[in-house]
């Protein structure tokens, strides 16, 4: 028999071959495969592989299982080991599409006769397991896991780069599946990639992933509060996924339309809570009432005080928490994103605790246990052959002149003249390409739009990188992004941390100055006291800068607090100064930094702009609503002097002592003190000399008074109108004025709700210390 030119066959043969593996026709795709077995390692194209490949990609479950039969029978058991461009097999691409019923066709019922198939590495080192584990396909993974015997070695769940599985899912943020990583191979929670970075580190630079670090609007905060979230149990959902797998098959597969999706997560979410519920009171049934332990004591004591509520209505609270939020759920509102949110929250600070029980270790990187056999090759055994080499060693021949042809192919390619076409271009993407190329000949403008925006993303991703210190400990990258629960469980599990410095000599307190995070740093005041503290607000960095200097230093757009208009951003910086400043020595305000400049100098120089914008903002906006305060003062004074019903010979109102009367007569009143109120503090805005002292509290305070008079004088206008107007109609008609006065309060409601989160921005921002942001959480 003539040897296979890389898994080819006769030209014809192979083309009809890809057109029937691309178009679908797998019937005859089959019939190919049982009566020639050289189709078994016939290449479709480079990017997609064989015609197994093409079916375990599209999920064709029976299609797959026939074409690994037809590969058994044939004993062709090489064509499970071809690769596509980027070296996965098939059962590659089944783990990562989660394809779990595939992956079984693929290795077996009886596993140990194709486990091999398992330990193959693509070209960045990836196992089938680590690829379930990339994509966070927590059933695929729970399989390949088991086959495994949830013990595998090193060299299995690291790639290339030194990423374990861990580093991969916590960094795409599958935090349930992280924790389960850490339960059965938990010495991968010490491991070090090629950057330096464990998986502790890695989980610092997920703030999203944590409570502190992320704004929620009220609504939203309420929402957030009413969801259960169940932590995450390792050997329950591995052992639930399994059995799940094992009564599963196609005929009996349970499915239901995609508009009773809401239905089903309604009547789950009830199942949930009555697991909770049977849980706490099966926990109460075997706790001793009368004698409790220590821990028990702790747990209640934990749980109970929680608001109004006493211990024993737990379930009670649960239940109505439930019940509204999945009440809420059919009325559209974002459920699904804040619950997505809480889950990555509590499982992510379940990881957390997990990886810190070992503490040490997990924050150094050491303390690898010695029983685990490490490869002295872990970051390079991606052999392609090597795990087939003593199974199949009849094969190695055949094998070796396959790879021999594909070399030569390989070579012919790359000599070819024509370098700038691309032969494996689809007609697909000729097409697309050339689209493009017409609408460029049409728009020049694009063109540089396009490069505008490459040059941008460039810069945005070199200042990224810059600013990632790969000395930085978890400590100081979790201080930087603002995440409380971990600083916080790192100063108790490891209290020398707060003496940790990264490249530029900065400590925990310089990074939190630098980064605006004035939660990290009361935290870190409540925490830390005495000498300890007094050392670190005198630290200094290697350009002799102190916080003081990093306070005056205008952020970026990224780190800047998102408060409505420049002139609230301009009293955050302020405020952010005073702050800083009172917690140094008062010699550090005339001390200066390694150029010379002292805090104050910095300050005045960075927030140039910002003054000017500032100005700006509270001219434009003095202006429009001084403008609409004279018109109301200006009807606030008609209707004070004309009194309905007009007034006796004494000149005593004819309608004093009726009650719409009074209210008419106090509504002018306030309507015309409160807008002339308004005005003047417009006025007063607009002949201010806006210099940056004056935007800490008495810009502020005069802008919240002046919109405060200005809502009052509207309100009262409204209500002085109705009033007089009251006596107009004849008593008959007074039941149809009542719906046509609530009409016309509807205005003065639109406009109290547009104006309230700059109201709400504005009381916050007088009244705190440091001001925080209020619509961070609300990007759209």
């Amino acid at each position: 028999m003539s040897a296979i030119n890389y898994g080819y066959v006769e030209e014809e043969f192979s083309n009809r071959l890809a057109e029937c593996t691309f178009e679908g026709k797998w019937d005859e795709v089959e019939e190919m495969y049982n009566e020639n077995p050289a189709c078994h390692t016939a290449m479709i194209d480079d990017s997609v592989g064989t015609a197994l490949h093409v079916a375990v990609d599209l999920d064709k479950e029976e299609v797959v299982e026939k074409l690994v039969k037809a590969i058994i029978r044939h004993n062709t058991m090489k064509a499970l080991k071809m690769r596509n461009d980027r070296g996965d097999t098939a059962l590659h691409v089944a783990a990562s599409r989660d394809f779990t019923k595939i992956c079984q066709i693929i290795v077996g019922k009886n596993p140990e006769d194709r486990t091999y198939l398992v330990e193959c590495k693509n070209k960045d080192g990836e196992t089938p397991l680590f690829q379930a584990a990339l994509n966070g396909k927590k059933q695929t993974f729970a399989y390949l896991s088991k086959l495994f015997d949830h013990s595998a070695r090193w060299q299995y769940l690291v790639r290339e780069n030194g990423d374990s599985i861990l580093h991969c899912a916590i960094r795409r943020e599958y935090f349930d599946l992280a924790v389960i990583i850490v339960h059965y191979y938990d010495f991968l929670s010490t491991h070090l990639n090629k950057e330096g970075f464990t998986p502790l580190k890695v989980l610092a630079t997920r703030p999203s992933a944590f409570r502190s670090a992320t704004k929620l609007s009220w609504w939203k905060q309420i929402l957030y509060h009413c969801i259960l979230v169940e932590p995450v149990k390792p050997e329950r959902q591995m052992n639930k996924i399994l059995k799940k797998m094992e009564k599963k098959s196609n005929d009996s597969k349970f499915s239901y339309p995609e508009n009773y999706t809401t239905l089903c997560e309604f009547i789950a979410g009830f199942k949930s809570l009555g697991a909770r519920t049977d849980n706490c009171f099966t926990q109460r049934n075997q706790q001793d009432s009368e004698n409790p332990t220590i821990k028990e004591r702790k747990i209640v004591s934990e749980t109970a005080g929680v608001g109004f509520w006493p211990p024993n209505y737990e379930t009670s609270r649960q239940f109505l928490r439930s019940a509204y939020v999945h009440t809420l759920r059919f009325t559209g509102v974002g459920l699904k994103e804040i619950s997505n949110m809480k889950r990555r929250h509590e499982w992510s600070g379940q990881l957390l605790k997990a990886l810190l029980k070992r503490p040490y270790e997990a924050f150094t990187g050491y303390g690898v246990p010695p029983d685990i056999p490490v490869d002295e090759e872990m970051y390079n055994v991606f052999n392609q052959l090597k795990s087939g080499e003593s199974r199949e060693s009849g094969s190695n021949e055949e094998e070796i002149e396959i790879e021999e042809v594909k070399i030569e192919d390989k070579e012919k390619k790359s000599s070819s003249p024509s370098d700038s076409i691309d032969k494996t271009e689809t007609a697909f993407l000729v097409a697309a390409r050339t689209m493009v190329n017409e609408l460029l000949e049409r728009i020049p403008s694009v063109i540089h739009n396009l490069n505008a925006k490459k040059e941008k993303e460039k810069k945005e991703i070199s200042r990224a990188s810059d600013s990632i210190d790969k000395t930085e400990t978890a400590f100081l990258v979790a201080a930087r992004n603002g995440i409380i629960e971990m600083v916080n469980e790192l100063l108790d599990q490891i209290p020398s941390v707060i003496h940790n410095l990264n490249a530029n000599k900065e400590n925990v307190l310089l990074v939190a100055v630098m980064n605006r995070q004035p939660f990290v740093i009361k935290k870190l005041k409540m925490k830390v006291k005495g000498e300890v503290w007094n050392n670190l607000t005198l630290a200094i960095d290697k350009n002799e800068r102190t916080i003081l200097h990093w306070a005056a230093d205008a952020p970026g757009d990224d780190k800047h607090t998102k408060i409505a208009g420049s002139a609230l951003q301009m009293m955050w910086d302020i405020k952010w100064f005073r702050y800083i400043e009172s917690l140094v020595p008062e010699h550090f305000y005339l001390r200066s930094d390694t150029v010379g400049e002292t805090a104050e100098e910095i300050f005045e120089d960075k927030h140039k702009v910002l003054i000017e914008k500032s100005s700006e903002w509270l001219k434009d906006t003095s202006e429009s609503c001084s403008v609409v305060a004279a018109l109301v003062a200006g009807v606030s004074f008609a209707t004070a002097t004309t009194i309905p019903g007009n007034t006796d010979q004494e000149g005593r109102p004819n309608l004093e002592g009726e009650p719409v009367f009074d209210v008419f007569a106090v509504s002018s009143l306030v309507g015309l003190c409160s807008s002339v109120t308004g005005l003047i503090m417009f006025l007063t805005i607009l002949t201010s000399r806006k210099q940056s002292k004056d935007f800490r509290r008495d810009l502020p305070f005069k802008l919240l008074l002046g919109l405060s008079s200005l809502f009052v004088s509207i309100a009262a206008m409204f209500v002085s109108f109705c009033s007089g107007h009251y006596f107009l109609l004849s008593h008959t008609y007074r039941t149809v004025l009542y719906p046509l006065y609530a009409v016309t309060v509807f205005p003065l409601m639109f406009y109290a709700v547009s104006q309230f989160p700059l109201y709400f921005d504005l009381i916050i921002a007088i009244l705190s210390q440091v001001p925080w942001a209020t619509n961070r959480g609300d990007k759209l």
